[in-house]
């Protein structure tokens, strides 16, 4: 395939090769819509590329805008953006040290933020941008927040009677994909008599007196942990208590 463009329409500084290759040093800004003509086998087609000389490049006017929200073990999102520019140039986003990024996030060279941090802190990355061979550095820091309990869900089901064995389990959801969570009763005197929990969440046992009562459990799912309030009611006969909130009380 042959690629051939009119000299004239060219930036100045800048030749066009028969393979289509652009090559050589612009000495004058703007845009130009150069036509080009590529053939083959003896079939040619015409079209128009645009090629953008921009002023080198200086942070003096341009205004970097960095939006992230991180806190470990939760999808965070974010982007950095630069205005400012001239007109038609679009930036590419380089991380020039990956380790100095918080663990478990990337950077994507169109300035997109993605991924699950696995650390909290304040990172400094260094990021190059560039457009076309030209490129300024800058630092960009994110802020990662430790994990939060903010959005686990304690639930539990379970039955109760007096004289009979209870069946049922205390679950929590929004903790971190593939962390064992565990229950511990903090004051296990203010269990029903004859029940227990085990540290998986299970109510086992045959409880002997009637009432509610109010049990500190501690929820942990890793080394991140909460303490909440739940009330487990022993019924005076047969009945069926099932999947209620346990928001009761946060310490």
């Amino acid at each position: 395939m042959t690629v051939t463009a009119d000299p004239a329409t060219l930036p100045p500084g800048l030749t066009f090769s028969a393979s289509g290759t652009i090559s050589g040093t612009p000495t004058k800004i703007g845009t130009y819509q150069v036509p080009v003509r590529m053939c083959a086998a003896g079939i040619c087609q015409t079209t128009t590329i645009p090629i953008v000389v921009v002023p080198p490049l200086t942070f003096a006017h341009w205004q970097v805008s960095v939006r992230f929200a991180g806190t470990v073990g939760e999808p965070a999102t974010g982007y950095v953006s630069a205005i400012g520019l001239p007109a038609g140039v679009r930036i590419k986003y380089v991380v020039t040290d990956a380790t100095a990024l918080p663990p478990g996030i990337t950077v994507t060279r169109r300035g997109k933020i993605i991924g699950t941090p696995t650390a909290s802190g304040t990172f400094k990355v260094p990021v190059k941008m560039c457009a076309a061979a030209e490129c300024v550095p800058f630092t960009l820091s994110l802020a990662v927040a430790p994990a939060s309990t903010a959005h686990w869900v304690v639930s539990a089901s379970y039955t109760s009677v007096p004289g009979q064995p209870v069946s049922g389990s205390i679950t929590t959801t929004g903790t971190p994909a593939g962390v064992k969570v565990t229950y511990t009763i903090t004051d296990p005197a203010k269990l029903p008599p004859g029940i227990t929990v085990t540290p998986d969440g299970k109510i086992t046992g045959t409880p002997t007196t009637a009432g509610t009562y109010k049990v500190p459990i501690k929820v942990c799912a890793g080394t991140l942990c909460a303490n909440i309030t739940i009330a487990v009611t022993i019924a005076k006969t047969r009945s069926t208590i099932g999947l209620r909130r346990l928001y009761v009380s946060w310490d």
